[in-house]
């Protein structure tokens, strides 16, 4: 494919407008080969490839789809009997990434009739049904013979997303690298792109592929660039159970040339691949902390702790010995004492968190609400404004599935493994390209199940008892629903959730040993040497304070304060008594870029904060209907559903005053106070409930909801 040369997507010049010596900054270009892309078009019944045990693979549009299904077909001798009656496999033939426009993502056909899709564990369990059933567990492909007779000729087909445009750029899906800026070129293809090359410049990208099936064993992809016709670059990646990417720069030193043609291509087993941020740029960058052309806008981390209680750190009264390196980080950062969350989970929070709205105003308030589109996001603002955008999250609703990843040039999505975060952190530096990062990181690692290290079970058994967490789980945890209903606890009960507290505590202790090696990984990089760094927490956790466990459920304190510290050599270290919300986030980072925020943005930036104002909480629980929010101003704290006849006619469900009731045992409700506060504030929290767009939704698929199984929903 080609297309008409290109100009700069990014041109940067010294933010000072001088350089030292007082003469004009020289300008600094980025070009994004992955800007305006539009790939060729897939030719419906094309043979792409052949499988391990060499069927064909073909390319198959439908209607209102632009990327293909993959399918092979699968002869009756190639199913082997499994243990279980009835349950034949065989080797998953192909893999692809994605739903199509119908929200399917894979089908199998056996003799012509499709077979109903159940996950593994649901067929392990079937004792008996009349129906045939299959399902996908890593490698292989299970199918359930009602009869239990040998499976005849069968056709598996399974969605291949080639991705879309969003924003300015093409973004492709490769599994954990769930979306990225990049060129979709699979083996067999090859794409064209026609670009300017600026002097001296650099071309930088990664080589990504998805995992494979265990049969390919030990194969490799050949990627290849041809600039104008002549070799540039190839390298071998071998392929893995897991998507692999590596990260690499081709120095193109020389004069300028103002149409060059470059051609990308694939060679090796039938896999989605593509090569991810594509990117043209100085060949000589510098580092992190210091760029040969000067003065730039400094580096941005955003830190988010998935259920991270605000006293699990020494300054909201918590032990000193759990988080002794955020005790220490706060004691030189700017610390809100008063700190809320948006909502009492996940998904809601994190989509204010980057839109600046409360979750009534975005509407994402329920399991299957995707973040709209059309809103404006922190990492939609910082790209526009040269950075370079890279996420990493522990997936669950932290997802592309939700659109959380509008705006991010890389956006990977791995487990709940601290050092795969550090991992990813490390090869994401490393791919620097002398933008300024804005850097995103998300883990569950405090959220169940609480999983805590063989070294922190050691140095803290002396003083904290662990138990074991399944046992717990098991015994005494496996439906939270079963602990809110209220009441006096017996002594087992007190006991086993005594324990059950102390393996979330041991889950922090964890935590803050992996923020001590994330900070020397950013001190050895220079990320911070100018840069921002903002740690906070989407919710917090209950254990029975309020006759709730777990979160989602009730806007008491333990779930909705949160820790919020901003560190950096810019930032004024001090307590701030101002009260704080997510909603501040995306007006205070893009303060600290330099870059203007979008009126749509609520909060203000609290870098700015100098007087009292309210803020606001949402359940957002499915449990409840209609929704509940909280108002909080001053130390008093309003509690009432979510909806305008209630907000006009004084319907209070609770209130307390936290400046002498911080545990919330005493309701006020009854108070003349109460009902002059929210008279008060009845017209500026009417704007909240008004949805700002349309909401969307979308199912969940098949494996986001395995995921979130094993996060406890």
């Amino acid at each position: 494919m080609s297309r008409p040369c290109r100009t700069p997507a990014v041109a940067l010049g010294l933010l000072a407008g001088l350089a030292a010596c007082g003469e004009p900054a020289p300008q600094v270009t980025w070009i994004s080969l992955a800007e305006g892309l539009s790939p060729p078009p897939i030719e419906d019944g094309q043979l792409w490839a052949t499988t391990a045990g060499g069927h064909p693979i073909t390319l198959e549009l439908e209607p209102g789809n632009s990327s293909p299904w993959l399918s092979a077909r699968l002869g009756s001798d190639e199913w082997k009997p499994a243990p279980k009656e009835g349950l034949w496999w065989t080797t998953r033939p192909v893999r692809g990434f994605g739903k199509d426009s119908e929200g399917r993502y894979q089908e199998l056909l056996v003799d012509g009739k499709p077979v109903t899709f159940r996950e593994k564990h649901g067929i392990d369990s079937t004792e008996a049904t009349d129906e045939d059933l299959y399902a996908t567990a890593g490698d292989r492909l299970f199918l359930y013979t009602a009869d239990g007779r040998r499976p005849g000729d069968a056709l598996f087909r399974t969605f291949a997303d080639r991705g879309q445009l969003q924003g300015p750029a093409w973004r492709v899906h490769l599994d954990r690298f769930a979306a990225c800026d990049g060129l979709p070129v699979w083996p067999g293809q090859a794409l064209e792109v026609d670009t300017p090359i600026p002097a001296s410049s650099a071309l930088r990208f990664a080589t990504a592929a998805n995992g494979m099936p265990a049969s390919f064993g030990g194969a490799s992809l050949v990627f290849r660039i041809e600039l104008d016709g002549e070799p540039l670059f190839e390298h071998t990646l071998r392929l893995g159970k897991h998507a692999q990417a590596e990260w690499h720069a081709v120095d193109l030193t020389g004069e300028a040339r103002d149409s060059t043609r470059l051609s990308f291509s694939v060679e090796g087993p039938a896999v989605l691949s593509a090569f991810l941020s594509p990117t043209l740029g100085p060949g000589e960058v510098g580092s992190l902390a210091h760029r040969p052309w000067g003065a730039k806008r400094p580096n941005i981390v955003l830190f988010v702790a998935d259920t991270f209680r605000a006293d699990l750190m020494e300054v909201y009264g918590g032990d000193p010995a759990i988080t002794p390196t955020l005790n220490a980080l706060a004691q030189h950062s700017l610390t809100f004492e008063q700190a809320w969350s948006p909502s009492t989970w996940t998904l809601p929070s994190h989509a204010s968190l980057f839109t600046g709205l409360f979750p009534e105003q975005h509407t994402v308030t329920h399991a299957d609400n995707l973040l709209p589109l059309e809103l404006v996001t922190l990492a939609e603002v910082l790209r526009d404004a040269g950075y370079r955008t890279c996420a990493k999250t522990d997936r669950g609703w932290v997802t592309e599935s939700r659109n959380i990843d509008q705006g991010f040039e890389t956006f990977v999505e791995g487990t709940k493994d601290l050092d795969e975060m550090l991992s990813v952190t490390r090869e994401l530096l490393a791919a620097d390209d002398g933008r300024p990062l804005f850097l995103f990181l998300h883990t569950y690692q405090t959220h169940i199940p609480y999983r805590v290290s063989p070294q922190t079970r050691s140095e803290f058994g002396d003083r904290i008892e662990f138990g074991d967490y399944a046992t717990l789980a098991a015994e005494w945890f496996e439906d939270s629903a079963e602990w809110n209903v209220g009441g006096e606890l017996s002594a087992e009960r007190k006991r086993a959730l005594e324990l059950y507290r102390n393996l979330y505590l041991g889950t922090a202790i964890d935590l803050d040993k992996s923020l001590a090696a994330l900070f020397t990984l950013f001190e050895q990089h220079g990320v911070l040497d100018d840069g921002v760094f903002l740690f906070t927490s989407d919710h917090g956790e209950a254990f029975y304070e309020h006759e709730t466990i777990a979160h989602g459920y009730g806007l008491w304190e333990e779930n909705i304060r949160i820790p919020l510290v901003i560190a950096g050599g810019s930032v004024t270290p001090g307590l701030s008594p101002r009260a704080a919300t997510l909603v501040d986030v995306p007006r205070t980072l893009a303060q600290a870029a330099g870059v203007a925020s979008p009126s749509t943005w609520l909060g203000r930036s609290l870098f700015e904060l100098n007087e009292d104002r309210p803020i606001f909480a949402f359940e957002c629980s499915p449990r409840r209907d209609p929704d509940l929010m909280a108002i909080y101003r001053q130390g008093k704290k309003l509690i009432l559903p979510a909806l305008e006849p209630a907000l006009r006619g004084g319907e209070l469900e609770l209130a307390y005053d936290l400046t002498v009731d911080g545990s919330e045992t005493e309701d006020r409700s009854g108070e003349a106070w109460a009902e002059r506060l929210l008279d008060e504030l009845s017209d500026p929290t009417s704007l909240l409930l008004a949805p700002r767009v349309n909401s969307a939704s979308q199912n969940l698929s098949a494996d986001d909801e395995a995921q979130l199984r094993a996060l406890g929903y």
